[in-house]
């Protein structure tokens, strides 16, 4: 009887280390991922996508987010499309402004 008890008590502290090591490998390998695609973010958000100018009519300007504020704006590309009144609404472009002042002159 004895013999069984310490095969059990072996066999369930064997079961018990190699669950412990399986937990820190699987946490260690969620910290490096998380590290990983943090530093990922930081440099991927930084990128410019594309730059440039557009040209239109300012259709609105606003200060939207519960959370995160941001300055939300539509601009309406059509310009001198005169006749095409439907395919104004076709080129809005909705565009974010970059900060506080950008928002306050494009309301002037």
């Amino acid at each position: 009887m004895s013999n069984f008890t310490d095969n059990v008590k072996t066999s369930v502290q064997s079961g018990a280390q190699k669950t412990m090591r399986f937990i820190k490998r699987l946490l260690l390998v969620l910290v490096i991922l998380t590290v990983l695609a943090s530093v990922a973010y930081y440099f991927i958000s930084g990128m410019t996508f594309s730059e440039g100018n557009r040209a239109g009519y300012l259709v609105k300007i606003s200060k939207k987010g519960m959370v995160f504020k941001t300055y939300e704006g539509q601009l309406n590309l059509a310009g001198g499309m005169s006749g095409l009144a439907d395919m104004s609404a076709q080129n809005v472009w909705a565009f974010t402004a970059a900060d506080e002042a950008t928002y306050l002159e494009l309301q002037k």
